[in-house]
């Protein structure tokens, strides 16, 4: 069990799991808006942690200090709204080579604010898991124009989702990870609430059933993950879920990768494996 809690068995877990939802997700994307999905996803999160909980959800959820919660719940939330407004907006390409900048801020701020060592090593595996990154979302590219309210929103939720990063690290100190990972889609189940609730169909109900398994397993690792993990290991999620989304693609819908996506898929494993084997010498001691 112990080995299970682990933030590098968390995150490989939170990689995989978002990795398939995401790849199911597109293929509901080309006929739904992003707000739309947005609920249907929030919704699928909320019911399958209800449903784990039972009768124990109220005392399980209830957070213990909402002092520290309530900013990593605020940018959570507020992050994955921009980030559904910038791919309604712009190319999911051009939106995915904005993200990585998420691990920058996040590992800019652990060094600013919380004084938290990044050796070298660790920020060129950050800066070659964001190279990656970029690489595959340019192999993803299409000629789309990108329009720049888009890629403002996009560029907001990496700097969002980087605080983010950082808040639950304080706020997972005196709340469960369950009760945060809870409570930060409920601002997004409500605001999508009369967008999601218009597009009922066989299609939404579809991917929020299968949701309803896949999301909160996804959720919750990655909040538990990133709460426990050093920075520069959780610096790297996004870049390994981008290629993780692209392999599940690969597998389910036959989105064969090119020569350019599978440099940047061998670029940020490399990167990965770096950072994982550099923390074992780490955790081993506690």
């Amino acid at each position: 069990m112990q080995r299970l809690s682990s933030p590098t068995v968390l995150l490989a877990i939170a990689v995989l799991t978002y990795g398939f939802s995401n790849a199911l997700v597109r293929n509901f994307a080309a006929h739904r808006t992003g707000l739309e999905l947005a609920f249907w996803l929030a919704a699928a999160t909320i019911t399958g942690i209800l449903i784990c909980h039972g009768r124990r959800a109220r005392p399980d959820l209830r957070l213990s200090n909402t002092q520290t919660a309530l900013p990593f719940i605020a940018l959570q939330g507020a992050a994955f709204l921009t980030f559904v407004l910038a791919m309604d907006l712009a190319p999911a390409a051009q939106v995915g080579a904005i993200l990585p900048l998420e691990g920058v801020v996040a590992a800019g701020f652990a060094a600013l604010i919380f004084k938290e060592r990044i050796g070298k090593i660790e920020i060129v595996c950050i800066a070659g898991s964001a190279l990656g990154a970029i690489l595959m979302a340019r192999a993803a590219a299409s000629d789309e124009a990108g329009s720049l309210p888009g890629l403002l929103f996009a560029l907001t939720s990496a700097s969002l989702y980087g605080m983010a990063m950082l808040a639950v690290r304080r706020a997972a100190l005196s709340n469960r990870t369950g009760a945060l990972t809870f409570w930060a889609c409920v601002p997004v189940f409500v605001i999508c609430a009369p967008f999601g609730l218009s597009a009922i169909g066989p299609d939404t109900l579809t991917l929020f059933a299968i949701s309803c398994f896949i999301k909160p397993v996804a959720d919750l690792t990655y909040t538990a993950g990133i709460a426990r993990a050093p920075i520069a290991l959780a610096s790297s999620t996004l870049p390994m879920i981008g290629m993780a989304t692209a392999g599940f693609a690969w597998l389910l819908m036959r989105e064969v990768p090119g020569p350019q996506a599978a440099v940047a898929a061998t670029i940020i494993a490399v990167c990965s494996v770096v950072l994982v084997l550099r923390q074992v010498p780490r955790q081993a001691p506690s």
